[in-house]
């Protein structure tokens, strides 16, 4: 049922239509909100609710910046439109997206409906800073998520890191392919450890702090990672958020994050450790002696070598 608001005399009609779409523990989704409005309008403050006991509100996209986003879970408040789209946009289609909102569905979810609904319309003006009146936002598209209970990785069976795969799946810290794999021996990026990491920590996000990551799908959980202090980038205040993160890199990470007992080097030494970068060193014997990350059969650390989605999946098992 529209919702009508002070009647007067410029009647100015503003559909939002979200649609629908399904989603399980872990997974990323992205909801399109579309405004339909008469020419005219040129600014307002639309309220969102979302199901906080089951999402969790990552950012937004296409160009639509957090300045002026007034953000207290499980609400959004986005006031003053009109500095995100142009009085040129408003006035001169009757359809377009407003802007696109991204959630993740939190690990802890049960199977059954989430919501993200428009709660409220406070106010709308024109470009002359007057008044419009008899604003209708029409309801009757909502977003539901139906969270539907984990799925085991089709290509998981007799791998290796089956039961890691496993738990870390069950528990939504990483998830598989669309196609219903895991993919257990590809090499894992930067941005999706990023993710991993933080979906493990369960931080909330923060906001993009390298040059390469503003309009990033992962900019959201890098930002969360940089915020404590556990990535530094690779200068230039870039990030490199698709480039294949190396086993030392994730040992670094990792010792910056946890607490670790006293070690000795010397009874952590690995076979070609002169690999092993300067930086990177205690890290990686420190993660050694801790029992998070292991040598290969020779008794080397591969330090410059890429990460598999299968070894990522057992360090998370084993912190």
């Amino acid at each position: 049922m529209p919702v009508a608001y002070a009647a007067g005399t410029s009647a100015i009609e503003l559909t939002l239509n979200v649609g629908e779409s399904s989603a399980e523990p872990g997974q990323r989704v992205v909801v399109p909100i579309i405004i339909e409005v008469n020419p005219g309008i040129a600014a307002l403050d639309l309220n969102i609710e979302y199901d906080s006991t089951r999402l969790q509100f990552d950012g937004v996209t296409n160009g639509t910046a957090l300045e002026g986003l007034n953000f207290t879970p499980p609400n959004l408040r986005f006031p003053h439109t009109v500095s995100w789209i142009s009085f040129e946009f408003l006035n001169s289609i009757s359809t377009g997206l407003l802007t696109e909102l991204e959630f993740t569905v939190l690990p802890s979810a049960t199977a059954g409906s989430a919501y993200i609904s428009v709660a409220g319309f406070a106010f709308a003006v024109n470009s002359s800073g007057e008044d419009l009146v008899n604003v209708i936002v029409n309801e009757s598209y909502l977003v539901v998520l139906r969270v539907a209970p984990p799925r085991r990785p089709s290509d998981s069976a007799g791998h290796w890191s089956e039961d890691y795969i496993e738990q870390v799946t069950d528990a939504g810290v990483m998830t598989g392919y669309p196609d219903g794999t895991f993919q257990p021996d590809n090499a894992i990026t930067r941005a999706e450890f990023a993710a991993v990491f933080v979906r493990f920590l369960g931080d909330a996000a923060g906001v993009a702090t390298f040059d390469d990551t503003i309009e990033h799908w992962a900019r959201g959980y890098i930002a969360a990672i940089a915020d404590r202090g556990a990535v530094m980038g690779v200068g230039n205040n870039m990030f490199a958020p698709d480039s294949l993160i190396t086993r030392e890199q994730i040992a670094t990470i990792l010792y910056r994050t946890f607490e670790f007992d006293d070690f000795n080097p010397e009874s952590t030494l690995f076979a070609g450790d002169i690999e092993i970068s300067y930086w990177a060193a205690n890290a990686v014997y420190a993660v050694r002696a801790a029992g998070i990350m292991t040598g290969d059969s020779a008794g080397g650390f591969n330090p410059q070598e890429t990460a598999t989605r299968a070894e990522v999946a057992a360090i998370f098992t084993r912190i």
